[in-house]
């Protein structure tokens, strides 16, 4: 895809931001877009993957989705963050998702929802659904395996709004949100992805799971 607009400037902007995005990527697949920084972060993923996809460079996102699989089989679990360097040996087998235990720290809300949906925002754009079985256990546990307290689920306490959330609500500057608050960002990221799940459940016609 090529966006061309009236303002050269503009076109310059678009090249120049699609030129620093692809080199963010590594040769493994995995994407570093904040500076000086050696790990890939879930969260940060997602935004790459968007614009990737609109622009059809749907290679690139695939070996961005898969490395973040490689990475979970590799550490075992899904996490906020990873290593850039795992290599297909130093992945682990299938983990039984169902059975895994409850996700805790950084990765117990939040950035774990961006899973399904960055696979949705692929399947969209490329229309590719060869992922979905594979992958698919490991998408639901992204979502079963977030910790909730009833309906509600936390910050992760990784989020860069905190501290201009807690100075506009009067609370002091350093205030984590650990504990005693509920995040509606997680919740609303976390309905997305399960509306987005539930999307690919239908297309792989597995009927009890996406219900």
């Amino acid at each position: 895809t090529r966006l061309v607009t009236p303002d050269p400037r503009v076109n310059d902007y678009l090249a120049s931001q699609l030129l620093v995005v692809l080199s963010q990527q590594a040769y493994n697949g995995s994407s570093h877009p904040m500076s000086e920084y050696t790990r890939t972060w879930l969260r940060d993923n997602a935004g790459p993957v968007r614009l990737l996809t609109r622009v059809g460079l749907f290679e690139e996102v695939r070996a961005q989705l898969d490395y973040l699989h490689l990475a979970a089989l590799s550490e075992g679990s899904i996490s906020n963050s990873y290593f850039g360097n795992f290599q297909d040996d130093d992945a682990g087998p299938e983990p039984d998702w169902a059975a895994m235990p409850t996700m805790t720290g950084r990765s117990r809300a939040e950035s774990p929802s961006y899973i399904p949906l960055m696979f949705s925002w692929y399947r969209d754009g490329s229309g590719k659904e060869d992922f979905i079985e594979e992958y698919f256990e490991w998408m639901r546990f992204a979502l079963d395996g977030q910790l909730f307290e009833g309906n509600l689920l936390h910050f992760s306490t990784d989020e860069t709004f905190r501290t201009a959330m807690a100075a506009s609500h009067g609370l002091p500057i350093d205030e984590s949100f650990e504990d005693g608050f509920y995040s509606a960002n997680s919740s609303f990221l976390w309905v997305a992805a399960a509306e987005r799940l539930a999307d690919l459940a239908d297309v792989a016609g597995k009927v009890t799971e996406a219900e």
